[in-house]
């Protein structure tokens, strides 16, 4: 290196170490405001951990890219990044909007993705939403505030996989000028940009579900606590409602119907609702479990998802004939 490149890289490992603690606070932090609501539903694919520019690569971009500098170790904003992989662009709206309301750093969005996409036909180059986060503070490990940023990359899984293809081939790779192969591309993007819209639909409908049958679980606990005062949400076995709950795929119950059937056929079910009678009776569920039997036997016997023996004690303890 000549003097001038030297001078720069000297420069630059004076500000690294501080760089790399920014880097740290900036993963911590996302994993802490992100891990509980997004995290723990898996929608967080890949683990954050950030990076700092090489060597190679700052100095390439103060002296030999296109650029012009007031002052590089300022204006260069990419100096440490860190990348979040979502399943989905509704993730990653939702994503964006949790780090922009972070009170701990001020944020600035360099590459809004929905805004790229809709105005630049060769954004299937490199797609992914930027936000550069900077310390509040006026100094950060005794090192100014103006010369520590970090650039929090947040993409799908689909856009991760394209980056990963063709970031260092084509993006900056010898190929960039390949219009076959940036044709091909393009095509897999839009392909990738119509794929995400379905996994967006089927997570919609996911959660619509899910929201129905949550909704159930806590009226169901609700109803079934007028017959044990004693029973707590934290007593509902999730893995034994799950399975009942299909059978509410095959032939649903509205939540009304089922509390004018309780209060039609309450004294019936209270007596049996005993612990000598087994584990199934103490659950919430058994109230639906007694619909079915009364209103749609037949069809509980036909669809039943758990043991044939839990099934018979049912029966027995309504006095029917299992055969």
């Amino acid at each position: 290196m000549n003097l001038e490149e030297t001078s720069i890289i000297d420069k630059y490992h004076e500000l690294t170490p501080t760089l790399e603690l920014w880097g740290e606070f900036v993963d911590k932090t996302l994993n802490e405001i992100l891990y509980e609501p997004f995290g723990r539903e898996y929608k967080i694919k890949i683990s954050i951990k950030h990076r700092l520019k090489s060597d190679k690569s700052f100095l390439s971009k103060v002296l030999y890219r296109n650029f012009k500098f007031d002052d590089p170790f300022i204006d260069i904003i990419d100096k440490v990044g860190t990348r979040i992989v979502l399943q989905t662009s509704i993730d990653v709206e939702k994503v964006t909007s949790v780090i922009k309301q972070c009170d701990c750093w001020d944020t600035v969005e360099t590459r809004i993705l929905r805004n790229v996409i809709e105005s630049d036909v060769d954004a299937f180059t490199y797609q992914s939403q930027h936000i550069i986060v900077t310390p509040r503070e006026p100094t950060f490990n005794n090192k100014s505030s103006k010369q520590l940023s970090c650039e929090i990359q947040i993409r799908t899984l689909l856009q991760h996989a394209y980056a990963e293809v063709s970031h260092d081939s084509t993006y900056k790779g010898p190929y960039k000028n390949d219009k076959e192969i940036l044709r091909n591309l393009a095509k897999t993007m839009a392909l990738m940009e119509v794929t995400d819209d379905y996994f967006c639909r089927i997570f919609e409908l996911m959660s619509d579900v899910q929201r129905k049958y949550a909704n159930f679980t806590s009226e169901l606990i609700r109803i079934y606590a007028s017959f044990d005062d004693n029973f707590k949400k934290e007593m509902l076995d999730i893995d034994v409602t799950d399975l009942i709950f299909k059978l509410l795929d095959l032939k649903d119950v509205p939540i009304n119907d089922l509390e004018e059937f309780i209060i039609q056929k309450r004294t019936e079910i209270s007596s049996v609702i005993q612990p000598s009678n087994g584990y199934i009776f103490q659950q919430p569920v058994f109230l639906l479990i007694s619909f079915y039997f009364f209103r749609h036997k037949g069809f509980l016997r036909e669809n039943w998802p758990l043991s044939e023996l839990v099934l018979r004690s049912i029966f027995a303890a309504y006095n029917t004939a299992f055969e």
